[in-house]
C-alpha cells in the first residue's frame, strides 16, 4: 500500500494501490503487459504496472528522477482505459543521507573516523581514506561524518605534499613541528633552519 514518504530513491520497490475499480482481467506479465493501465507518480510513469484484480494494481517504483526533489509530494494518478483517476494518495522519495552519513535501514549514520561519503556517493557505505589510490594510506580524518576526500589529512609528525592528483604524506624531521593536517608550506621550521622550496 502506498506509504506517504520514505521511498527508496534507487527505485524497484513495490507500490500497491487499492480502489473501487481498475479495469477487468489480470495483466502485467512480460507476456501479457497491461495495455489499458498506466500509473504515474506526478508526471513520471511507474514501470511495469500490473492488475492483480479489479480493485488492486501495482508497479515497481522508478529511480528518483533528477527533477524530483527529496521529500517532494507527487500525486499518484492511474489511467485506466484512457480515463484518468487521481488518487488521494501521495508519493515522495525519502531524503538522501547528507554528506558524511550513510544509510542503515531507515536511519542515516555518521561515517566512522578515517572514512568519508560525499552526497553523490552510494548511500549504503562510506569510503576509507586508505582505500583510494590517490591518497596516502596513512591519511586520516579529524572527526566522524567526513563529507569529502578533503577531510582526509596527513597525521601528526608528517606533512602533505601533492603531485598532481596524488596526495602524499612525508615524515617530518627533528627540526620541524608537524601537527595533524600540516601542509609543506605550513611547517614550523626550527631556529637555525631555512626552507629551500615549497
Amino acid at each position: 500500500y502506498p506509504k506517504a514518504s520514505n521511498w527508496d530513491p534507487v527505485g524497484n520497490e513495490t507500490l500497491i494501490l487499492e480502489g473501487n475499480y481498475f479495469g477487468a482481467g489480470l495483466c502485467g506479465t512480460a507476456a501479457d503487459p497491461c495495455s489499458d493501465l498506466e500509473i504515474f507518480l506526478g508526471e513520471h510513469a511507474c514501470p511495469y504496472p500490473a492488475r492483480l484484480s479489479s480493485t488492486f494494481v501495482w508497479c515497481l517504483t522508478p529511480v528518483q528522477p533528477s527533477s524530483v526533489a527529496d521529500g517532494e509530494a507527487l500525486t499518484i494518478t492511474l489511467v485506466v482505459s484512457g480515463l484518468s483517476v487521481v488518487t488521494s494518495s501521495v508519493f515522495s522519495y525519502r531524503d538522501k543521507c547528507a554528506a558524511g552519513y550513510y544509510r542503515s535501514g531507515v536511519e542515516c549514520l555518521a561515517c566512522a573516523r578515517n572514512s568519508f561519503r560525499t552526497r553523490s556517493d552510494t548511500e549504503t557505505a562510506c569510503t576509507t581514506c586508505a582505500s583510494l589510490a590517490a591518497l596516502d594510506p596513512r591519511m586520516e580524518t579529524l572527526n566522524v561524518a567526513a563529507g569529502s576526500t578533503a577531510s582526509c589529512v596527513c597525521p601528526s609528525n608528517t606533512f602533505e605534499r601533492s603531485y598532481g592528483a596524488r596526495r602524499a604524506c612525508f615524515n617530518c624531521n627533528s627540526s620541524e613541528t608537524c601537527a595533524t593536517d600540516t601542509q609543506l608550506s605550513d611547517i614550523d621550521i626550527a631556529a637555525g633552519y631555512w626552507r629551500q622550496s615549497q
